[in-house]
């Protein structure tokens, strides 16, 4: 007879991320997301990644994970990037194992970015109603105009000439009062 003896497997499974690269841009106060795959070239194990094994490098946040099987997702919530370190997430150690008994490496991302989101939102005018009902020649007539932002107002540069008439004639138009909400 002949007898063939496999080699032992020494190999660890294998970890992928997929979702967080050196292109990902994350936002400050607000949530992402990445997938984390074990694989072994025989027979994979058991996969025990918990937030335990994940670890936030120069930032913070809530860790969560998902799933099932191979594939794990990692959400991090409430993210704070709190240094000049750069940002990285590492998987630790023994997150999962093959059948041999094998535990997985360490991995560490790539640097990725975190910053505030951009703010698109344009800000909003509101003119109130006139400060009386009729006007007589030579009487005055008030309107208050305020501007509000979602991220706040930090210049203004409102003054009589971006006001325009229309029906009547002033001779003096003065802006009394901005209100930068």
């Amino acid at each position: 007879p002949v007898y063939v003896i496999a080699a032992a497997d020494t190999t660890p499974p294998s970890v992928v991320v997929s979702g967080l690269s050196s292109s990902t841009v994350a936002y400050k106060g607000e949530t992402m997301s990445f997938k984390v795959y074990f694989s072994d070239e025989t027979e994979m194990g058991e996969v025990t990644l918990t937030k335990n094994h994940v670890m936030l490098i120069g930032f913070t946040g809530d860790i969560s994970v998902s799933g099932s099987g191979n594939t794990r997702t990692v959400t991090i919530s409430n993210i704070n990037d709190n240094s000049t370190t750069a940002n990285k997430v590492t998987i630790r150690a023994n997150a999962a194992k093959d059948a041999a008994g094998n535990t997985s490496k360490v991995f560490t991302s790539s640097a990725f970015t975190i910053t505030e989101r951009p703010d698109t939102t344009k800000p909003s005018v509101v003119v109130s109603k006139p400060s009386v009902s009729t006007v007589t020649e030579g009487g005055s007539l008030t309107y208050t105009v305020s501007f509000s932002d979602n991220k706040g107002i930090t210049t203004n540069n409102f003054s009589a000439s971006y006001v325009s008439l229309t029906g009547f004639d002033a001779t003096t138009l003065n802006t009394l009062w901005v209100d930068k909400n």
